[in-house]
């Protein structure tokens, strides 16, 4: 073991000095960098290490040119210490939001803060700070290793370091005393061991100021008493004289019982007077109570701990701690017989409430908690004789430590609404709740993570989420009707898209049907589950444009009038008085129902946020189950996908492809320039029907199709045979309104397959108020059909509404055997309309439109299925003023 310098002086204030002078270049430290003061055995050396920060002497000062005190004792990470030092330097803000994302980062992904390292851009910047100051660091190390301020950033003699003088002055925290074993593995010629020097054994009343000759008992302040038992004779003249008064117990503020029972027989009027004076209670294995006390009784108590008692304490006085509002900490451990939890909610400073082993328990509720709660700890053990059906700590708004460990097997509900918990760690082997059914988090506007069992809760039935700070009043009905159905329902409202990451498992050592290239899935059962997922920052919007559905998977169309236009040529028709034989269904804009996997992107959010890769998976998993999606009243985002997790920066398998969506709406986002980016080498909207777009003021394109990097391999596990042209082989109406920059729609070259049409199922095509449209399909040259034409076999109804610069549905010509109507108004450009090729006796084809505009079209004859024969125009005999040429601007 190396050599400890010893401390001799008294006092205080001498020690301080003491300290402080073997921190000078001059004295015997003159080359040791690191000095370890342990204090009176651990006792006081924080107390002296911070006296020296806060008031160091004026030759201290000049001594250094920075003095660095950084306090840890309450150690969280390397991060936590790192963060603490650049703090102390006043970094650059730019370099301390660094710690802020990353932190931010690592929350979500579920990242334990223990584990949390130093960032490479702080360790640099504190270097940089550092390197030619001469600097004494007074670290209190909360750690259980000897501190490495190097791999922080700290420069020190011997890397690179101008100015030899620094110094770092440093010490374990009271219970983790620097270990003598770890002393043989420092170097002793930088480092230097300082202690102070105990008082002598033979006088240990020293210690507490305590003068022997004067009797004690009047103002004893600490009682403890451990395995202490009366002797028989003693016992029995107590019975027989009576027991003495306990004079003492007026005075004192802290009791500490450890094995042993003692009831006790307190004289009339005592508990009164110690009412006012006793703070702390300490029972462990032990017994004070009696038929003469009654918690509430000390109204003065702050720390009250009763733990594995040896006779069971009476609960079903349900106000027993009612009215002690200066109550802090309650630590119950070890109470197996309670069955009742007395109401605290009357002791309203509880912060910390510990029911560590208390496996009697049936309920813990919201009714029994007080608002102030901060911390609760539940350990159940591995027994699973646990009797707790529901767990409710809602309402608890401060509670931000939550701990639940052990097997819970008849937990059926846990609700942690309206706290302020940012982790709930649910993973194996820290619990065990088979049975787990409803996990319910509303309004937990700080909740980052939940961390789920590897293999998921294939039992859960109900997970409601809402971490907007705005919850819902109640969970939705329908939610109740799907768990009477075995059927799980997930509603789940975030702000931050990071948090996707929450909702799925990572399994990579068992083979899944779901991604299994990636080891995720839900993290309940997806045989039967009905999803709705919001990522908005407000609540105004979410829901109400959505009617309850009895039964999923089936939405509800619900017909609305033709848009308003933004300008209209003619100002004297109302938009219901256009004749039509279109369904509503087919050629009005649709009031869409979500499916059983819903997603709303509201305002304040964007995908664009996600840039772990973690994150960037979980994400891509996501969006390939979601069946029905809603974008809308979003300001930043410009497009719905990003490049970068389309196409991340590592090799993967993955991207998001869109697999299961089969109706999307995207409205009112003034910044959106793509709506969706596609890759071109895989299969894209397999299962799109709709598609709405309505109120986009900067999009040029709807789809865009884009090569990925090289780098990335185009092979995707769930397609051996990469089907191109089953994209969009599903699309049956697509409705586009106001979105006045939208140059065109879809370009056709990249998924054409031999002769299969590109679009063999699209009946609608609804397209209004889109001032720069010039295509809607259009085509790269090469492209383009053998024969010059392309066929649309299900085309039914094409509705195009006040398109100036419109000139070509598609590059090539149209072919529409099934078409039935068209509707068109303002699109004076357009000069072909698609072939019919009517044959068998079917009604020509109803066009409704000006008079003028139907004679200027263009026509190939009736050989190629494309004469005015075919089509049977209707026009209105008021589109325009009589006198008034188009076009003509009123004076």
């Amino acid at each position: 073991m190396r050599n400890i310098t010893r401390i001799r002086e008294s006092s205080f204030e001498e020690t301080v000095q003491k300290v402080i002078s073997y921190l000078y270049a001059s004295g015997d430290t003159n080359e040791k960098r690191s000095i370890y003061y342990d204090g009176w055995d651990g006792l006081a050396a924080s107390a002296v290490l911070r006296a020296i920060a806060e008031n160091p002497p004026p030759s201290l000062l000049k001594e250094f040119d920075l003095i660095i005190h950084v306090d840890c004792l309450r150690w969280k990470s390397q991060r936590a210490l790192q963060r603490a030092i650049a703090e102390q330097l006043k970094l650059p803000r730019q370099l301390m939001a660094v710690f802020d994302k990353q932190d931010e980062e690592d929350d979500f992904s579920g990242v334990d803060e223990g584990s949390r390292a130093a960032l490479a851009d702080a360790t640099r910047g504190i270097y940089q700070a550092t390197r030619n100051l001469s600097y004494l660091v007074i670290l209190h190390n909360g750690s259980a290793s000897e501190p490495d301020l190097a791999s922080l950033g700290v420069a020190q003699h011997g890397w690179f370091s101008s100015n030899s003088k620094s110094k770092v002055l440093w010490t374990f925290r009271g219970m983790l005393r620097l270990n003598p074993e770890l002393t043989r593995d420092m170097d002793d010629a930088s480092h230097f061991y300082l202690k102070s020097e105990r008082p002598s054994r033979d006088n240990p009343y020293m210690l507490f100021g305590i003068d022997p000759t004067v009797n004690p008992v009047k103002s004893l302040r600490f009682l403890g008493l451990d395995h202490c038992k009366d002797s028989s004779g003693e016992e029995q003249e107590e019975k027989e004289q009576g027991r003495q008064p306990m004079e003492f117990f007026q005075s004192l503020w802290v009791l500490d019982i450890s094995h042993m029972d003692w009831e006790l027989d307190l004289i009339p009027g005592a508990i009164e007077q110690a009412a006012g004076s006793i703070r702390d209670v300490h029972i462990n294995k032990g017994r004070i109570w009696g038929s003469n006390l009654a918690w509430r009784q000390l109204q003065n108590l702050r720390k009250l701990r009763v733990i594995e008692p040896t006779s069971s304490w009476e609960t079903g006085n349900l106000d027993e701690f009612n009215g002690m509002e200066k109550l802090e900490l309650l630590d119950l451990s070890g109470n197996t017989e309670i069955q009742v939890l007395p109401s605290l909610s009357g002791a309203t400073g509880l912060k910390t409430l510990v029911l560590d082993g208390c496996i009697g328990l049936e309920r813990v509720g919201t009714d029994q908690l007080p608002r102030s709660l901060e911390s609760f700890s539940l350990d159940a053990g591995k027994g699973g004789e646990a009797k707790l059906m529901c767990i409710s700590m809602a309402g608890c708004t401060r509670l931000t430590d939550f701990i639940m460990r052990g097997s819970f097997a008849r937990l059926e509900e846990l609700d942690m609404s309206h706290t302020a918990v940012k982790t709930l760690d649910l993973r194996n082997p820290v619990v065990e709740a088979p049975h787990l059914q409803r996990v319910i988090l509303l309004a937990c506007e700080r909740l980052r993570a939940i961390l789920w069992p590897a293999k998921g809760m294939q039992q859960l039935r109900m997970l409601c989420i809402d971490t907007r700070g705005e919850a819902m009043e109640d969970i939705p009905s329908s939610s109740k009707k799907l768990e009477r159905h075995e059927c799980c329902y997930a509603n789940v409202a975030i702000v931050d898209v990071k948090f996707v990451q929450s909702l799925v498992t990572r399994d990579r050592s068992s083979s899944l049907p779901d991604l299994s290239y990636l080891g995720i899935k839900f993290c309940w059962n997806t045989n039967k589950f009905c999803v709705n997922l919001c990522m908005s920052a407000t609540t105004k919007d979410y829901g109400h444009n959505y009617i309850n559905k009895e039964k999923t998977g089936q939405p509800l169309v619900e017909a609305a009038a033709i848009p308003k236009a933004s300008y209209n040529t003619y100002m004297d028709i109302a938009a219901s008085k256009i004749p039509t034989t279109c369904s509503n269904e087919d050629i009005s804009a649709m009031q869409l129902q979500p499916l059983d996997f819903h997603v709303e992107i509201g305002e304040g959010t964007s995908t664009a946020a996600v840039r772990s890769r973690q994150g960037i998976e979980a994400v891509t998993f996501v969006m390939n189950r979601v069946e029905s999606l809603h974008l809308h009243d979003n300001f930043p985002i410009t497009t719905v996908i990003p490049e970068h997790i389309l196409f991340p920066t590592w090799d993967t398998e993955a991207t998001v492809m869109w697999r299961g969506l089969k109706w999307c709406r995207v409205e009112r986002c003034p910044k959106l320039n793509t709506v969706f980016i596609i890759p071109e080498v895989v299969s894209y909207h397999r299962e799109l029907e709709t598609f709405q777009a309505a109120d986009l003021l900067t999009a040029h394109i709807i789809w865009r199709r884009q090569r990925p990097p090289i780098r990335r391999k185009p092979y995707i596990p769930e397609m051996d045979d990469i089907d191109l042209g089953a994209s969009f082989g599903k699309l049956r109406s697509i409705h586009l309104h106001y979105c006045p920059r939208l140059v065109y729609v879809l370009p056709l070259q990249w998924f054409k397959i031999a002769r299969q049409p590109y679009f063999p199922n699209l009946e609608a095509i609804h397209i209004s108020c889109c001032g720069d449209l010039s295509q809607i399909f259009p085509m790269e040259r090469g492209f383009e059909s053998r024969e010059g034409v392309e066929e649309f076999p299900s085309l039914k109804y094409l509705n195009l509404y006040e398109l100036p610069k419109l000139q070509q549905i598609c590059t090539s010509r149209i072919l529409a055997p099934k078409l039935e109507a068209i509707i068109l108004r303002g699109c004076w450009s357009l000069r072909r309309l698609p072939a019919t090729n009517r044959d068998g006796g079917r009604p020509p084809v109803m066009v409704d439109c000006e008079k003028d505009w139907w004679e200027k079209l263009e026509w190939d004859g009736m050989d190629a299925g494309h004469h005015p024969s075919q089509f049977a125009p209707r026009h209105s005999m008021y589109y325009r003023k009589p006198r008034l040429l188009r076009g003509s601007v009123l004076r």
